[in-house]
């Protein structure tokens, strides 16, 4: 330890203290750290914990812990002297409140879920009763849970007959009673999940148990994958080899609403809207002024088709969104519009995207690690051109920005560095929003081939 100490201290001593390394090893100063930092962290450490602990979802007893939790932490923020906070400590105090408010907001959306559910899964209180009293370091009495588990079987058994007769009555169900049918069968498969957990727990090793309960809890687990199965063909409307149906699980212009204000958007869902109408305008005119310097006039699908001929060649992809990185961080460096940390920039990596991926990736993935999508000799023809096409060099430019440098890669490096404990509240409006925010400004800037919608040799 103390040889440590040591070579630390020497390895301080040679450095000059305006240098790059010694800009490295200086911390931000004390008056920058929040006085809530420890607390969010004691939060968010528990919360884990808790939730490590109560794993079934849709449990009562669960739900019940989890509103104590969080209501005792919203008491335990209101003792806090607000005005006698730092800025930071301020955020912190803003962010964990609001962090709260949502948790306990979830809590009561998912008792009206459950609520909306329990036609269909009465038996739900067993399953979960099971595993909850296995957490309670209960012992099973083998006969007594036998009998539960055929009772149960018998009953699954009721409701998949039900299910399937109602196919004879109707074409097709109603949108809400989908809706509830999609989320049932997610909920099914968690159930099925705790089950076999739980089973697993004492079969084999209480030989009682295992004697009375091996027949009754086939009977369960098999009626649960066919009961889950009627449930998707007659209610959800989904047959075996199809693609599952775009339905959703709509939370309502309230639930919309609240949600905006845990993200402090200042903005009505209608006027959000509105925002969207007026953003696609100004890409349709963008589109036809690109079309129209490219001599395609107002056809600008024919223009994007055009730039979508510009793909480099089968092998040099790499090369072009190594281009594309270089290029990204002198504009943004050479304009001062953001710092660089010469470490971000150096560890950045790449990788090529396997083709199974690219079937729901076709365009990149990145941060510290950007994954190009380009096709492989293994995929067929058709697949190939459309993944060359679509990550052409122009498109490309938009997406190295988004993804390395000043996009994700450079917030990931940063937020990993500077008040990490924040981390709880990332949210896609943060994420994405970032990332966003700089291909528009960019575009502001006349970033080069922003600029220039003509194919470059």
């Amino acid at each position: 330890m103390l040889r440590s100490v040591l070579v630390a201290l020497t390895l301080l001593a040679l450095i000059r203290p305006g240098s790059v390394e010694a800009q490295r090893l200086i911390p931000p100063s004390a008056s920058a750290q929040s006085e809530l930092r420890d607390s969010l962290s004691l939060y968010s450490s528990d919360r884990g914990a808790l939730l490590r602990r109560w794993s079934v979802p849709y449990s009562p007893v669960r739900s019940a812990r989890l509103k104590e939790f969080h209501t005792i932490w919203r008491a335990r923020l209101a003792r806090m002297d607000f005005e006698g906070l730092s800025q930071e400590g301020r955020i912190d105090y803003v962010l964990l409140d609001s962090r709260l408010r949502q948790e306990l907001d979830q809590l009561q959306r998912d008792e009206r879920l459950a609520a909306e559910m329990r036609p269909f899964v009465p038996f739900a209180p067993v399953i979960t009763g099971f595993e909850e009293a296995r957490r309670r370091f209960e012992t099973p009495d083998g006969q007594v849970t036998a009998r539960a588990l055929a009772d149960m079987a018998n009953q699954i058994d009721s409701l998949a007959r039900a299910v399937r007769a109602r196919a004879l009555q109707t074409a097709q169900m109603p949108r809400a009673e989908r809706i509830v049918g999609l989320r049932t069968i997610e909920f099914l498969g968690d159930l099925q999940t705790q089950m076999r957990n739980w089973y697993r727990f004492s079969s084999g090793y209480d030989p009682s148990f295992s004697w009375w309960t091996e027949d009754p809890f086939r009977r369960v687990n098999d009626g649960l994958g066919n009961y889950t199965k009627a449930i998707r063909e007659v209610i959800v409307g989904q047959k075996t080899g199809e693609e599952e149906p775009i339905i959703g699980d709509p939370i309502g212009a309230s639930g919309v609403t609240a949600d905006l204000g845990f993200e402090f958007i200042s903005y009505t869902p209608q006027e959000l809207l509105a925002i969207a109408e007026k953003e696609f305008a100004w890409i349709e005119a963008e589109q036809k002024k690109a079309a129209r310097e490219m001599g395609f006039g107002e056809d600008w699908r024919a223009a994007l088709e055009k730039v979508k001929q510009a793909f480099v060649p089968p092998g040099q992809q790499p090369a072009m969104v190594r281009d594309l990185a270089r290029y990204s961080v002198k504009f943004v460096t050479d304009r001062d519009l953001v710092t660089v940390p010469p470490l971000a920039d150096e560890i950045w990596r790449m990788e090529m995207m396997p083709p199974r991926q690219q079937l729901v990736s076709p365009f990149f993935l990145g941060g510290e690690v950007i994954q190009v999508a380009y096709p492989t000799d293994s995929m067929q023809h058709d697949d190939k051109l459309m993944a060359m096409r679509g990550n052409n060099p122009h498109f490309s430019l938009a997406t190295v920005h988004h993804e390395l440098i000043p996009g994700h890669h450079l917030q990931g490096f940063m937020t990993q560095r500077y008040n990490p404990h924040r981390g709880m509240f990332s949210t896609p409006f943060w994420g994405e929003g970032w990332a966003l925010w700089w291909e528009m400004l960019l575009w502001d800037q006349g970033c080069l081939l922003y600029t220039s919608p003509s194919p470059r040799d």
